[in-house]
């Protein structure tokens, strides 16, 4: 999925003005057919990378009964594993 953002952040080559989010599974964990999520993301920048509150409840969604992990947290989420501080 692709969150865009507002503005321009840094860059090399370009100035990066989105970010990436990876849902990454160990089996087989195919969400309902039902599901009609977006892969574009539109949500205000917060604090220095701080991910949008839509993209932990697009997990929850897909994936009602999972084990939740968030890669460079900022924050804390009930029954989820937050690992590493950005």
């Amino acid at each position: 999925m692709v969150w865009t953002k507002e503005r321009a952040g840094q860059g090399f080559y370009v100035k990066g003005q989105h970010e990436l989010l990876f849902i990454c599974i160990k089996g087989s964990f195919r969400p309902s057919d039902d599901l009609y999520i977006r892969s574009v993301v539109q949500a205000p920048l917060e604090e220095h990378s701080k991910k949008p509150q839509k993209f932990y409840e697009i997990i929850e969604t897909l994936y009602p009964n999972g084990k939740y992990l968030e890669l460079f947290s900022r924050n804390h989420r009930n029954k989820w594993t937050m690992w590493g501080n950005q």
